[in-house]
């Protein structure tokens, strides 16, 4: 297991869930080109309301973040995968982009 560390932490238009961005804690000394620190691999976790995990998800630039899409029952970032809040699973592709890896959150 790895330790994240927190890259920053905002919440969906209605306020309901809470989006963290992080990173592995070697990635921050690892020497990315100047003005490219968004390049970063991490990960997305999205949290309720109560502060239980609606799943996290490996993404391979951080600031990919910004291009998640809220829809009525979940969350999407194009390209790498998404969130279904009823269905209580969180779904992404895996590193060769040949396959979806499905879990089941809760």
């Amino acid at each position: 297991m790895f330790t994240p560390v927190e890259i920053r932490r905002f919440n969906d238009p209605t306020d309901t869930y809470t989006v963290i961005v992080s990173a592995r804690r070697y990635q921050q000394y690892v020497s990315v080109m100047p003005g490219d620190g968004g390049g970063t691999p991490g990960f997305i976790t999205i949290l309720d309301e109560e502060g239980d995990s609606r799943g996290r998800m490996p993404i391979p630039m951080i600031n990919m973040a910004d291009g998640i899409e809220w829809t009525p029952t979940g969350a999407n970032i194009k390209l790498v995968g998404g969130w279904d809040f009823e269905q209580g699973t969180c779904a992404c592709w895996n590193k060769r982009q040949d396959k979806i890896i499905r879990r089941k959150v809760k």
